[in-house]
């Protein structure tokens, strides 16, 4: 179980891993106000903003998030992550 840390600002977490984040996309209906997404993501450093590493609902990875608390991932040196883009369109 991973030890979730409170998001105190973008200066304040990490900027050079993938990170277990809690968040919201940038833009989001206002009925899912309370509706948190967990995903793996990074520090985007040209956008200046955590990004989502790999993401079902998006086309491309790198969609724009508002991060709420995060966690450490344990290193799983030489793992591949496959990208899920695409994965829920092959659910239906």
């Amino acid at each position: 179980m991973p030890h979730w840390n409170d998001f105190k600002g973008n200066d304040a977490t990490p900027h050079d891993r993938l990170l277990l984040l809690m968040a919201q996309p940038q833009m989001f209906d206002a009925t899912e106000e309370r509706i948190y997404d967990i995903l793996v993501g990074y520090w985007h450093a040209k956008k200046m903003e955590f990004v989502a590493a790999y993401s079902p609902a998006a086309p491309a990875n790198g969609q724009t998030v508002r991060v709420f608390k995060w966690a450490e991932l344990p290193d799983h040196s030489g793992v591949t992550l496959r990208s899920q883009v695409g994965l829920s369109d092959a659910r239906r």
